[in-house]
């Protein structure tokens, strides 16, 4: 997979490339990683890449031209048929039915914008999609952008290596909040912790009923809470 960033800071990827299963993505050439300065394409001695909004408004916005002119780069490396992501605070919201969508793209170019955003121009003729993480604000679409990116690479990863039933379906299915241990499990003090884990994970599925008797009475072995578990254990 292609992944093409255009973003004023390219030092930040580099824990793409350096740091988990990412890093070993980059290694394993699973994903490709470049990153495309609009800083590059200004022509200015200040390299300006931004203005104040036409009409006035507060703050600055990213100047249009170095914008598409490092697009036409990241497609160039990537294809003309690479999805354009902009990261932004009213996107659709980023989750993981969303990065199995993603992972089927064989190349994505990232915008990551600064300042009160890019110019609107620029997402009305070049962006397919705009993408965002969560309802809060940052200071740049660079964390976003790394975030989508660890999410799908891990999911191709997963898929290519045939392991992702036990690995990369953890954000769908481990979101009943049950407590998870590593290992030994026992210990001094551990046999009231086991059964609070077992009683959570049990509880979120709605699978702690049973029927106890003949006469079909129905009996709650939940166990809900700690106090509860605390007293199994005795």
């Amino acid at each position: 997979m292609r992944v093409e960033v255009i973003t004023l800071f390219p030092e930040m990827f580099a824990a793409i490339g350096e740091y988990g299963i990412t890093s070993r993505a980059v290694k394993q050439e699973l994903l490709k990683l470049n990153c495309w300065n609009p800083r590059d394409y200004t022509t200015d001695r200040h390299h300006t890449v931004d203005d104040r909004p036409f009409g006035g408004g507060p703050g600055m916005v990213m100047k249009i031209k170095p914008l598409e002119d490092a697009l036409a780069s990241a497609k160039q490396a990537a294809g003309e048929t690479a999805k354009v992501i902009y990261l932004s605070p009213q996107g659709r919201r980023l989750n993981q039915a969303a990065v199995r969508e993603l992972a089927q793209e064989d190349a994505l170019i990232l915008i990551a914008g600064r300042y009160e955003g890019i110019d609107e121009r620029f997402i009305e003729a070049h962006v397919d999609e705009e993408w965002s993480i969560g309802d809060y604000v940052l200071s740049g679409g660079e964390l976003p952008a790394m975030v989508l990116i660890d999410a799908v690479t891990r999911l191709r990863r997963c898929m290519r290596i045939n392991v992702f039933p036990t690995c990369c379906l953890v954000a769908t299915t481990n979101t009943s909040g049950a407590g998870v241990c590593s290992s030994p499990l026992v210990g001094p003090g551990n046999v009231a912790l086991i059964f609070w884990i077992a009683a959570r994970f049990l509880e979120k599925r709605r699978s702690c009923w049973r029927n106890t008797s003949a006469s079909g009475t129905i009996v709650n072995v939940s166990m809900t809470g700690r106090e509860a578990c605390l007293r199994s254990a005795a």
